[in-house]
């Protein structure tokens, strides 16, 4: 039974793994320097879109966006909330989301801040949410940001502050880590 230093196994397609195991980790990362104006509309940050295609038949998904700085300016506050697709499908919020309704009807995972000075550096935002599928093992599901803000003039930053004039402010980096876990 010793499979010695550095065993090669190779599983069956129908190779089952104990409740609690990882099973693989996606991830995608952006450092493009974002100023957008989204307006109360959400707008898909599309760069940070990420799937992962399923090894086990309904597993869990934790799902985990890291912004290196995001911030909203033009005096609004900026929201933001995770989705996911099956497939091709329509995207559809993970849930649980937070209580209160914003910018009309839609409910959000995290709030951005408010930017009030040129210089101002706003920490990241991280989110981490548990998603439990029911979908088969093969399937393609795909996690994606999507950010707005209380009016139309909501100027969005991310990866960059406000000034960003002369090349030598912080540049940083956003991403999306995705771990499929065996339930």
């Amino acid at each position: 039974n010793n499979l010695g230093s550095n065993p090669t196994v190779t599983l069956g397609s129908n190779a089952t793994f104990p409740a609690g195991t990882v099973l693989q980790v996606v991830n995608t990362a952006d450092n493009t320097e974002i100023a957008y104006t989204t307006g109360t509309t959400p707008m898909n940050y599309d760069a940070l879109n990420t799937a992962i295609t399923l090894k086990q038949a309904n597993s869990k998904i934790l799902v985990r966006f890291d912004f290196g700085s995001v911030a909203y300016g033009n005096g609004n506050l900026g929201y933001m909330k995770a989705q996911f697709k099956i497939g091709s499908g329509s995207y559809s919020d993970l849930t649980p989301l937070g209580a209160n309704v914003v910018a009309g009807s839609i409910k959000h995972h995290v709030a951005v801040n408010i930017f009030d000075a040129t210089y101002q550096v706003d920490a990241g935002s991280s989110m981490t949410l548990e998603h439990t599928t029911s979908s088969a093992a093969g399937t393609v599901l795909t996690y994606a940001p999507w950010f707005w803000a209380e009016s139309n003039t909501g100027l969005l930053y991310i990866n960059r502050n406000a000034r960003n004039s002369n090349g030598n402010d912080f540049s940083t980096v956003s991403t999306c880590t995705l771990m499929e876990i065996a339930t």
